[in-house]
């Protein structure tokens, strides 16, 4: 499993806790994040038994970091266009990195890279798992059309708002 911008390592960590013998990596830009997350790692799971890696998912050459094909990829990256700040609430705003938060003006560029990336990551037969922006849950699902991807699909949270994009690799 390859979890892209990971944090705090919640979704690794949850990951490894219901599937132990599952080999995971976990990747952000971010040190202080990656220490968060390591340290998250060793209290609630009691070993270091996640691979923590720090790259940039933007890097044209993120693929050549690994030298394993995966068969699951999950990401959370940063998906709230800046004009949003204004309507968040403020524990949000107080509590998360704005790094990991916030896109640029292109609410779709780390899904890009990622889509992309993950032709070459995959495993044939592998998943690619996207929480995503409500408002933007079609634009990403569109990202997998015309590509070596099928079975593609929005994923309801628990409020019945558009939030995962799944898709599995031919």
């Amino acid at each position: 499993v390859l979890d892209i911008g990971t944090g705090s390592g919640c979704i690794a960590i949850s990951i490894k806790n219901i599937k132990p013998q599952c080999s995971i990596t976990a990747v952000d830009i971010s040190i202080e994040a990656l220490q968060i997350a390591s340290h998250n790692s060793i209290e609630l799971l009691k070993s270091a038994s996640i691979n923590f890696i720090q790259a940039d998912a933007l890097n044209v050459n993120f693929c050549h970091l690994f030298k394993t094909k995966f068969d699951i990829i999950v990401s959370n990256p940063p998906y709230i266009p800046s004009n949003e700040k204004e309507s968040l609430p403020l524990n949000v705003i107080n509590s998360e990195p704005h790094l990991a938060l916030f896109c640029t003006n292109d609410p779709l560029q780390f899904y890009k890279a990622i889509v992309s990336h993950a032709e070459n990551l995959l495993n044939s037969g592998g998943l690619l798992f996207f929480e995503v922006h409500e408002n933007f849950a079609n634009e990403v699902l569109s990202l997998f059309k015309n590509r070596n991807f099928r079975d593609s699909q929005i994923v309801n949270d628990i409020h019945g708002k558009n939030r995962m994009v799944r898709s599995t690799l031919n």
